[in-house]
């Protein structure tokens, strides 16, 4: 791994209130209809080096910073403005292309993982360093292609093959324990809590695990699901989006789909044509990023309560987002960014949300 810019640079953005986008908070509820946005400049106009296919985007928890990261193995840290995003840190990882990438949960580091190799890296950035991290003899892993840090900072949650799923400790890496479905495992998501984990299986069920009995507590059926890609849990904790390989996106009630195996969906959503690659909700639970990286421009924003798609996103004549191949919300919901397979990160300011 080698740094290319002076990791102090950085360090200090992680402190500096002052650097915060000056935009005044909104209170008011998100209206249905049109949505006002506009597009900014691309995340990673001044590298385009992070791809081709731009695998990771994610929002600093507290700072306006970026990660941008992809198949090349670069990984470049940005300051968020929305005009020129400044590079705060370029890093490059040798032959390793990275498939997954998440911020810790206090933001002084950020994990990188590949589908080519069992171990991963942890980039500490208030000393700037790397360390590789292997995995554990125990787990039979293979890649590292997906997973996700939970909320409270206690887990690191990793897809393994045979329907595995891999628990370490999130500060001392150490393995814990390992869950286990009767189907290979396509997506995970923690409670906004870090109390309970959503598991979705390549065929349609869905296991909901407690985190302190590490026991699966129900399971249930996404309906009409013949191939689960992809999975999301609101933050208020009401909200639950499972998305399949027809394209079909189904939101339930979470009180819903925790007291039934077979629960009605309170909306079936038809506008994605191609599998469901990315399911996003926002800070407020009033919008769900919807995407599919088989098809051009396939991205869509969903609003809450209505359960209306706003028809006037994303303006294709105007900005095309291309394959999208990730897609994520800044903490407070004011920008959108999408990653491509054309070596672009995409970000669009979302004018109703008032902070970054």
């Amino acid at each position: 791994m080698r740094v290319d810019l002076n990791w102090m640079m950085m360090r200090m953005m992680l402190y500096l209130n002052d650097v915060e986008i000056s935009l005044k908070k909104k209170t008011t509820v998100l209206n249905k209809g049109l949505l006002n946005f506009k597009k900014m400049t691309n995340l990673n106009k001044l590298t385009q080096n992070e791809g081709p296919f731009i695998n990771t985007v994610q929002f600093h928890p507290t700072s306006t910073v970026a990660l941008v990261a992809g198949s090349s193995g670069n990984s470049t840290i940005f300051q968020v403005d929305g005009k020129n995003n400044p590079i705060l840190q370029i890093l490059k990882f040798e032959k390793f292309p990275i498939r997954c990438a998440r911020f810790s949960q206090d933001g002084n580091s950020f994990l990188v993982g590949s589908h080519k190799y069992s171990y991963y890296y942890v980039y500490d950035m208030i000393q700037g360093k790397s360390i590789r991290i292997p995995s554990h003899h125990l787990t039979g892993q293979t890649n590292m292609k997906k997973f996700e840090l939970s909320p409270d900072g206690k887990l690191i949650a990793v897809v393994g093959k045979f329907g595995n799923i891999h628990l370490l400790n999130a500060k001392s890496k150490e393995w814990i324990d390992t869950l286990k479905i009767n189907c290979e495992v396509m997506d995970i998501c923690f409670t906004v809590d870090g109390l309970k984990l959503y598991s979705f299986g390549d065929n349609g069920e869905i296991y909901v695990w407690d985190m302190n009995s590490r026991l699966c507590i129900h399971r249930f059926t996404d309906e009409g699901c013949f191939k689960g890609t992809t999975i999301a849990i609101s933050p208020n904790n009401q909200l639950l989006a499972c998305g399949s390989g027809s394209g079909i996106v189904n939101i339930y009630q979470t009180a819903t789909a925790l007291e039934n195996r077979n629960p009605q969906p309170m909306k079936t959503i038809f506008n994605l044509i191609t599998p469901v690659s990315s399911l996003d909700f926002n800070s407020t639970s009033e919008l769900l990023a919807m995407s599919s990286g088989d098809k051009e421009n396939a991205a869509k924003l969903l609003h809450f309560p209505s359960l209306t798609v706003f028809k006037n996103f994303p303006v294709v004549r105007t900005s095309q987002i291309g394959l999208v191949k990730s897609q994520a919300f800044s903490p407070n919901s004011g920008f959108i960014a999408y990653g491509n397979s054309a070596n672009s990160a995409l970000l669009y300011r979302l004018k109703h949300f008032g902070n970054y």
